[in-house]
């Protein structure tokens, strides 16, 4: 028998999801869930443990911090911050609920909540009618469609709660669930949003980016490591920053204006695929919504993608660029994107929408295959969580 529980606990409720899988899966899911609850915990250095003995996850010690920190952990559908109640049977509850909840209701609109789980000999709706009879005098009436404030309690087998703090979380599946894939990095909105995409269906992520000449590195390595640091507790992830100043160069001095972003795409894709291949990632990923700019037109992505050999997600090619900042504000990297410049435009004019095979031959000779690849196999490995404002690429030093 475990000892009750007396101080408050952050209850977590796991996303539905994980309920739908076999009981093998089910399991593993659910040990990748505590095991980024605790790393997140850890990382925010909050005095809280995960605690899995008594057939639901709880959060102990610090709850109300261990709450703020377990929103933001995929997996998790809802964390409630509850006082223990310690009720033997239903008289005795609703006494210790009606002692508790009555400041919470004065004056006010209400409606009882019961989340039973396990045997009772009693109902819900038993419970919220007495509950609710118990408060009804000091409060302004029973709403039971728009109350000003909703008491929620909690039994779960022989354990009951009064829920003091609810958070919805954002659901997905436990980071690590599935394979790693490798994210091209711009530092903008859409390749930070993308990436949270992947890491909300439990994928880990590692980056590339081509730095060319006039581009901001550090900003984007400031994008990557906030999203990591914020929504990916435990993991390790890398980045590589290609040098791409003579593709850059040989673009702007021997490529048709209207044929150089889909081929500076094309040799992005080829460099970041070559890492892949290398370093075992199942697929790359990136920022791309479906029309949004010239090179993002399906006939144009259709020409890119070839230069793959793995499979390219597109988490927000139905996205437009309204909900992709929306979700950048709500995620956290809003303002360190917004503070980067576009730099990978080198057109000067209007850009080929619906490029093809034989328009593009001239681009692929003067700018070929293999500056992509070699800067594949020159490319600055570097741990994120170890990167520093101003560190320096190898061949900038």
């Amino acid at each position: 028998m475990t000892t009750p529980v007396s101080h408050p606990v952050a209850l977590i409720t796991p996303a539905g999801e994980l309920r739908l899988k076999s009981r093998r899966t089910r399991a593993r899911f659910r040990r990748a869930l505590r095991d980024n609850l605790a790393a997140a915990l850890a990382a925010r250095r909050v005095d809280a443990e995960v605690d899995d003995s008594r057939g639901r996850i709880m959060l102990t010690g610090d709850a109300h911090r261990a709450a703020e920190v377990a929103r933001e952990v995929f997996g998790v559908h809802r964390v409630v911050v509850a006082e223990p109640l310690h009720a033997r049977d239903l008289d005795q509850l609703t006494r210790r609920v009606a002692e508790v909840a009555a400041r919470q209701v004065t004056d006010r609109t209400f409606a009882v909540r019961v989340r039973r789980r396990g045997r009772h000999d009693w109902s819900s709706r038993d419970a919220e009618r007495r509950i609710g009879s118990l408060l009804l005098p000091h409060a302004a009436g029973v709403d039971l469609e728009r109350p000003e404030t909703t008491v929620l309690v909690i039994a779960h087998d022989d354990e009951t709660y009064l829920a003091v703090e609810e958070h919805e979380g954002p659901r997905g599946l436990p980071v690590g669930t599935q394979q790693p894939a490798l994210v091209l990095l711009s530092g903008g909105f859409d390749s930070a949003v993308a990436a949270w995409r992947l890491l909300r269906r439990g994928v880990p992520v590692h980056f590339v980016h081509a730095e060319l000449a006039c581009s901001q590195t550090d900003a984007a390595l400031a994008v990557a490591h906030e999203l990591i640091r914020r929504w990916a507790p435990g993991t390790e992830p890398d980045v590589w920053v290609l040098d791409f100043s003579e593709v850059r160069a040989r673009l702007l001095d021997e490529v048709d204006a209207r044929y150089r972003q889909v081929r500076l795409k094309e040799l992005m894709l080829h460099a970041a695929d070559r890492i892949a291949e290398r370093e075992g990632f199942e697929a790359l990923v990136t920022g791309e919504a479906l029309g949004q700019v010239s090179t993002q037109t399906l006939g144009n992505l259709a020409v890119i993608d070839r230069a793959a050999q793995r499979p390219v997600l597109r988490p927000l090619a139905g996205d437009d660029k309204e909900e992709i900042v929306d979700l950048a504000r709500r995620i956290g990297t809003y303002d360190l994107s917004a503070r980067s410049r576009e730099v990978c435009d080198l057109s000067d004019g209007p850009v080929v929408t619906r490029a093809r095979g034989e328009q593009l031959e001239p681009a692929r000779d003067a700018a070929p295959d293999e500056l992509a690849l070699q800067a594949a196999e020159q490319a600055w490995r570097l741990p994120l969580r170890s990167w520093v404002p101003g560190l320096p690429a190898p061949w900038a030093a």
